[in-house]
């Protein structure tokens, strides 16, 4: 992309997203599950059913359900 954001569909059916100026990177799986790495080292797991789950760059690990 112009903005130097990249995107690759892999042939699994996934696809992979980085966006450049936040430096961080989505990933998008065949099951609807999104997996988005931060540059702190937070990562975030979002699930078809609307939960999510949160690792902090300390390890400390959130769950939340699909209403709140």
């Amino acid at each position: 992309f112009p903005n130097g954001d990249i995107k690759e569909d892999c042939p699994d059916g996934s696809s992979t997203y980085f966006y450049r100026d936040a430096n961080t990177t989505h990933i998008t799986y065949k099951d609807g599950t999104q997996l988005i790495h931060f540059p702190n080292n937070q990562m975030e797991r979002h699930f078809p059913d609307g939960s999510r789950e949160v690792v902090f760059p300390d390890k400390t690990r959130c769950r939340f359900a699909p209403d709140g």
